[in-house]
Formats: C-alpha cells, sequence, structure tokens
C-alpha cells in the first residue's frame, strides 16, 4: 500500500492514491497488525471513517482499501491482501444491487479462496434477509449494524470479538 494517513489525514508526500492505509497511533504501520476494507464505491465515503474508529477502538492497527474499485484486481493487490488478516465489508442496499461488482466478483471470491476471515457489516433496516439468501455472501460473517444505539454497541462488542479472535494470539499485539 502506498498512501499513510494518520487519523485521517494524507500524507502529502505521496501522489498515487488508489491504495491507502489509515494508521492509528504512532508505531510504524509495517509493524501493526493489517486489517483490510471492502466497499461499494457509493459506501465507502460512508462507512470507512466509521468502521476504522470502531477497529481502533479494539486494536492498534492498520486499516488497508483500495480506493478504486472500478477497475480489476491487479497481482500486486492479491498480493497485499494475501498479507491481510482480516477484513471488513460494509454491506448497504447499493452493493446488493450492484450485478456486476468487483467486490462481489473478483476480491470476495478471491478472499475466500485463501480462507482470510471477512465481517460482512450489514448496515440499514432489512438486510440480513437479503444477506443470507445472496450466494454471493457465502463465506462471510456477518455482523448486524443496526440503527440505534443498542444495535451499535452490541455490533462493537461482536466486533472486538471476532478482532480477538483473529488477533488475540500474535505477539506484540496489543487488544484494547
Amino acid at each position: 500500500m502506498q498512501n499513510v494517513f494518520h487519523a485521517g489525514q494524507a500524507n502529502p508526500e505521496k501522489e498515487d492514491l488508489s491504495d491507502e492505509l489509515l494508521n492509528t497511533g504512532s508505531a510504524d504501520a509495517k509493524e501493526k497488525p493489517r486489517i483490510g476494507f471492502i466497499s461499494h464505491p457509493k459506501d465507502v465515503s460512508f462507512s470507512l471513517d466509521t468502521f476504522c474508529a470502531d477497529v481502533f477502538r479494539t486494536l492498534d492497527s492498520v486499516v488497508c482499501f483500495t480506493e478504486n474499485m472500478t477497475t480489476p484486481l491487479t497481482n500486486e493487490q492479491k498480493r497485499e491482501m494475501a498479507h491481510t488478516s482480516l477484513f471488513l465489508m460494509p454491506i448497504l442496499k447499493s452493493l446488493l444491487a450492484c450485478s456486476s461488482c468487483r467486490i462481489l466478483e473478483e476480491d470476495l471470491p478471491f478472499l475466500i479462496s485463501l480462507r482470510i476471515p471477512i465481517l460482512a457489516i450489514m448496515i440499514g433496516p432489512d438486510m440480513r434477509n437479503a444477506v443470507e439468501t445472496d450466494s454471493r455472501l457465502q463465506g462471510v460473517t456477518l455482523l448486524d449494524h443496526g440503527g440505534n444505539p443498542g444495535a451499535v454497541a452490541l455490533f462493537r462488542e461482536e466486533l472486538k470479538t471476532c478482532i480477538v479472535a483473529v488477533f488475540g494470539q500474535q505477539q506484540g499485539v496489543t487488544i484494547n
């Protein structure tokens, strides 16, 4: 990944914005656990900051994502994805309505073939039935973000449980 962002601020020394990192804390990003983020292009601005904040509450980590999801998955991106331990994938109606979406056609099958855990975060009312019946989403772990404070609190606890399950046994990893 080429760009490093600290608390959401761009690194002006980098020009290529195709692959990005969101980084919390002061340690070198190369030394931190990596979490990937894949999202429908319309949903990135809505969900990236929210879910990075939720991850950073639990784990001092780096969240990696590709901003341009309209081009085919490259071999370099596949190599980067293969070195990432966990992926977050927000699911809104825009993703489910996408008939030929790179995330569902390329990214998701590739990650599932590598057995990398994928947390599919359902956002919006009545999403569970639509997600559970969509054959493209088989092999992911479903989390419900909900729409009220109680549901969000439950989501954060479930997210923390998943993060601990993936990263809890790794040496040098700090779970908050």
